[in-house]
This record gives C-alpha cells, structure tokens and sequence, in this order.
C-alpha cells in the first residue's frame, strides 16, 4: 500500500530532496488553498450578516433558512444584466439587485397570504395615492395565494430565491447540461433536467418538487403576456397543455401565482416596502388577462391575445387591437392617455396606419421567439420627457426597422431561430438620446439601426442594415 522508503534513490542527492521539495510544495499549496477557503467562508458570513442587516431594516424579523441564505449568497458573484441599466448604483448595488427582489417577492408573498388591512397597508406603503391598489382588489389577488395547496404555495416561495446565476450556470455544466442563456429558459432548463444544483433543492417537499417545472413552465412568461411583448405563440404551450389534458388547475394556478409575485416584486429593488410595481392599474390589467387565460379552460383554442387586447382597448377608449397592444407596451392604462394615442395614429396618414396595423397581424401570427426589453426602450424614452405621441412614433419606427430584418436573419441562418430580438441595448438613455435628436430633425431611418448576432438591436453609426455577426 505504501511505496517502502528503502527504495529511495539518495546515491546522487536527488531522490530525498525531491522528496522533501514536494512536501515543502505541498505544504505550501494546502497553505494558499485554506487561504482561499478562509476568505471564501469570511465572504460568506459577510454575506449573511449583510443579508440579515437588511431583511431586518426594512421587511423585520429575520427567518430565513440556511439553505436559502447559500441559495442568494450566489447572486453577488453575477454579473446582472436588467432593463435598470440607466439606474446609478454602485457595483454592489447592482450586484445585489436580485438578492433585493427576491426578497422583495417573499415579503409581498407573505403579506397577500396574510391578506388582513395590516397586510394591505404594508404593502401599498409606498404606492402613490393617484395609482394605489384598492384593498378589495388586494383581497381577491390575496385569495389566490390562499387557494394554494401547501406544496404549490412551497413551490411559489421556492420561486422566489431561484434565478439565473454564474454558479447556477457551472453547476449546469458540470451536470452536462445544455441550457439558455436566457433567464427564465434557463430556469427551465434546469428545474427540469438538474434541479439538485440549487441548494433549496434538498429542503422542499416532494410535492413540491413535483410542481416546479410548471413553476418555471416552458416558453409561457405571463409579464410578457401582460405587455403584449411576443405574438400569439405566447400562449402555445398552455394551450396544448390544457387541451392534452397535460397541465392540471392546479399546475396552472401555481404557474400562474409564480408569476404574480414576479411581477408584485419587480421593483423590490428600488423600494424596499411592499410593491411599488403593482398598483391598481397593473393589478386591473394582470385580472384581465387572467380572465382571458381561464377561457381556454372552456376553449383550448379561445384566442387569449385578441379578448385581452379587447378589454385593455375598452379600458383606453382606442379603435384598434394594434393601439390596444402600443397601449400595453407603453404602460398606459388611462382613457385620457388613449385619446392622445388616438390622436397621434389619426394623424400619421392613411398609408402609415395601414402599414402599422400590417405589421401588428404579422407580429400577432408569425413572432415564435418574444422580444425582449421592448417595453425598456418606451420607459426610457418617457424618462427623456418624450410626449406619448414621440414614444409610440420613436418605437414604431425602430420596431418597423428591424423586425423584418431580424425575420429575414432568422431564416438565412445567421441569427438563431431561439434568439430573441432584443432591445437592451437601444433602451439605454445615451442611444436613445441620439435617436430623439435625429427624430425631431426628422432623419431617422431604417439605416441607423443594426442587429448583431445576439439579437440585440444596435445603433449603426456607419448606417449599414446588416446582420453583424460574433466570432465564433
């Protein structure tokens, strides 16, 4: 079992030296590698007690498990890329913009499972007066986390501390998994094939377990749906799920749930006291189109985009499915914000509107892969002071420019059929700046933009429409 020391070569003075040269280079490796694992374990437990400092400022009492702690302690490793590019935060800010929504997520979680006027105020804390969440509204949104068997509402807390990171990802490929670079595919891709990697894993239930990849469901994004961001493919997986009889009520409620805390917490990050993001109008829309998605109980077949974008354009007082879809993606939700988006689609002419509503029945029925931050690029064009008329021109004519381009990529193989047009890129205030200027001198045009391989729509100061594409 062990080499006989005997045997050593010491004739020349090479052999034992050699030997006692190793153990000195061992010794000093074992040195440096607890090093590495003392400042690891240090980084941790600064972690933790950070964690814990700022769950007890603004949410109280600190009750978080070990396993969840290790869960969000990979979130400050990642590199986090977000629709809040133009926000000034410092690196660890924006570091910790996850760990801050998902905690954001469980705390508003709790406060509709409780569902009582304490809960309600807590959790409208913060909300502007003009848009607050009615409690009557909070009730019925609180009845649905209520209705929850104990494992979907475990499986919708486990939601809350799962996302994307760069540790999620090595783990993955040691696991020798093929996963998404996008988020919630990601999600998908891992609940479903390597669930263990994530340390909360080993502390749910079975039944909860068994719910989780309807938690994280395929191609179904329901914020997406809420803005009208992707076609009529949107819905395809629940449809075909429901009418095969392969998704249950209650893996379409628990689905459904997930979603309304992602959405309840999706500015957790900027406020730290209740939901900021889901007042009353947010709230009203979400119902609706939950309305329109419990048809297809009814109606496998039931089109979900078209009574959706019905219901938002009798809230807006607009005459067409196309202004009703703007409407959605611009976040107005006003009879007085509906007229004077009206007001701009009268006024582009005939041949435009015509053009526009083209465009808006080829996007319904062709979009397969939904585009992502389009709804970023209208946020910051209102932040820039852009009248409603200047947001629905300035992001007709850069959808208008590149969606057809991005179709003919797709289909001559140099972007991928999986990659989403993205507007990430073109949300950020310094391009569109640029874009504003050359709108109000009235030069913009189709040969500003560009689309690189990533999908991701590109300001194209040479004015060349191209596929730019990345070294592979």
């Amino acid at each position: 079992m062990f080499r006989n020391p005997s045997n050593q070569k010491t004739s020349n003075g090479i052999g034992l030296n050699t030997v006692l040269l190793g153990s000195a280079v061992l010794g000093a490796v074992g040195v440096i590698g607890f090093s590495i694992f003392k400042k690891n374990q240090q980084a941790k437990s600064r972690f933790a007690t950070q964690l814990k400092d700022y769950h007890e400022l603004h949410y109280g009492k600190f009750d978080l498990s070990k396993l969840v702690v290790k869960q969000l302690s990979w979130l400050p490793e990642t590199v986090i890329h977000t629709s809040d590019s133009n926000a000034k935060l410092s690196s660890s800010d924006k570091f910790n913009i996850e760990v801050k929504r998902a905690l954001s997520r469980w705390n508003n979680l709790k406060l509709l499972q409780e569902g009582n006027q304490t809960a309600y105020r807590n959790f409208v804390l913060k909300q502007p007066e003009s848009e607050k969440l009615n409690f009557a509204t909070f009730q019925i949104i609180s009845q649905l986390i209520k209705n929850l068997s104990p494992s979907a509402y475990e499986a919708v807390t486990a939601s809350c501390f799962i996302t994307m990171t760069d540790k999620a990802k090595r783990f993955a490929r040691e696991e020798g998994i093929a996963y998404s670079e996008d988020s919630e595919k990601f999600l998908t891709d891992t609940i479903t094939k390597c669930p263990s990697i994530y340390p909360l894993w080993d502390e749910i239930s079975s039944g909860a377990k068994a719910l989780m990849p309807y938690v994280f469901l395929k191609d179904t994004h329901a914020r997406h749906m809420l803005y009208t961001e992707g076609g009529n493919n949107m819905f395809a997986v629940l449809k075909e799920g429901i009418k095969n009889r392969q998704i249950s009520k209650e893996q379409y409620e628990v689905w459904f749930c997930r979603w309304l805390i992602n959405i309840v917490g999706f500015r957790g990050h900027v406020e730290p006291a209740g939901s900021i993001y889901f007042t009353q109008n947010t709230a009203d829309c979400l119902m609706d189109l939950k309305n329109e998605l419990d048809k297809l109980w009814i109606n496998s077949d039931y089109d979900v985009m078209e009574g959706y974008l019905k219901k938002r354009a009798e809230r807006l007082k607009v005459k067409s499915l196309f202004l009703s879809h703007l409407a959605s993606q611009m976040r107005l939700y006003s009879p007085e914000e509906g007229a004077e988006l009206q007001k701009w689609f009268d006024g582009i002419g005939e041949e435009m509107r015509s053009k526009y509503e083209a465009e808006f029945r080829q996007f319904c029925e062709q979009t397969k892969i939904t585009s992502t931050y389009g709804p970023a690029v209208l946020d910051t064009l209102r932040d820039l002071g852009c009248s409603i008329a200047e947001r629905a021109e300035i992001y007709s004519l850069i959808r208008s420019s590149t969606v057809a381009t991005y179709q003919q990529a797709i289909e001559s193989g140099k972007v991928k059929s999986d990659t989403p047009l993205c507007f990430r890129s073109m949300a950020l205030k310094a391009n569109l700046q640029q874009i504003i200027e050359q709108y109000r001198a009235g030069k913009i045009s189709s040969e500003d933009f560009s689309i690189k391989s990533d999908g991701d729509i590109q300001l194209d100061t040479k004015h060349k429409l191209e596929i730019r594409m990345k070294k592979q």
